[in-house]
């Protein structure tokens, strides 16, 4: 893995570099110890103990899980050990795996939805570039309750949005906002049958236009000792009764961002109360 974080539970995950390390660290206990070769650290998904490979002997250093408990840092757990994505790496989700009993991982993920929707809801318009509506906000937020979306097996705090858009199945813009001039909205003005109207997705002929997006392909590819997480963003048009595929592009997911995100002193809109508001309504939370 190429991250890091300092603390088990809510904490900042940064690149594993020298620099970061040393600045954050300042080079004490139990992060340096003369009994261990290594500098040591936390997994920001199993929040096990890390051992940072090669810091002062690599150009590339990486963090390597570390089976025993380091006091004052982490206690180990294999539970989590064995479900996290960094000790399997090699892995592509076609089944949206989820167990059946919501374990105290799948707590802590349903608790950092609900508790940070506004960031995650800000992350995921940033990514994609789609104005997400209140409309289509609940909808999503229903279909992420009714399939028990906090179990999916390859969800971690620190993928949080990206798990959540994965578990929220497929849905319509139509009629949604999209970002003026992205990608996607170039993608969508070649389309002789797609018009706009203020931001709005439309049909050019005022009728019912079934534009559908969603995720695919979660996988998790290691090179190197470099674990990264990759997702598939797809919008497709109906044509005939058959998708066609009018955007698509494969998200390399920066953990780190959230992470920042969550961890900021963002100022709280009108919107990100509603949104917060919305997330502990219909996701049964105090």
């Amino acid at each position: 893995m190429d991250v890091y974080k300092l603390k088990q539970g809510a904490g900042v995950i940064k690149k594993i570099t020298k620099e970061n390390f040393e600045e954050d660290t300042g080079l004490r206990a139990p992060y340096y110890s003369a009994d261990r070769r290594s500098p040591a650290a936390v997994c920001p998904v199993c929040d096990n103990p890390i051992l940072i490979i090669g810091l002062y002997e690599r150009e590339r250093p990486y963090g390597k899980h570390h089976n025993k408990t380091i006091e004052g840092l982490a206690t180990y757990n294999s539970y989590s050990y064995r479900g996290c994505l960094y000790a399997n790496p090699f892995h592509r989700d076609t089944e949206r795996k989820r167990s059946q009993e919501k374990t105290a991982k799948a707590e802590l993920i349903l608790s950092t939805v609900v508790n940070h929707f506004d960031s995650i809801v800000a992350l995921l318009t940033e990514e994609t570039d789609i104005r997400f509506s209140m409309n289509l906000i609940r909808k999503m937020l229903t279909t992420y309750r009714v399939n028990n979306g906090c179990c999916y097996l390859y969800a971690h705090q620190a993928n949080a949005p990206w798990a959540f858009v994965y578990l929220t199945w497929r849905n319509s813009i139509f009629g949604v906002q999209i970002e003026e001039n992205s990608e996607l909205r170039t993608a969508l003005n070649k389309e002789k049958r797609i018009a706009f109207d203020n931001g709005r997705i439309v049909s050019a002929d005022g009728k019912f236009l079934a534009v559908d997006y969603y995720f695919a392909g979660h996988c998790i590819k290691t090179r190197d000792g470099i674990t990264n997480e990759y997702i598939d963003f797809i919008v497709v048009l109906d044509e005939n009764g058959k998708d066609r595929v009018i955007f698509s592009k494969t998200i390399k997911i920066d953990i780190t961002k959230f992470s920042a995100l969550i961890n900021s002193e963002r100022k709280q809109t009108e919107r990100d109360r509603a949104l917060l508001n919305l997330a502990r309504e219909l996701l049964n939370e105090g």
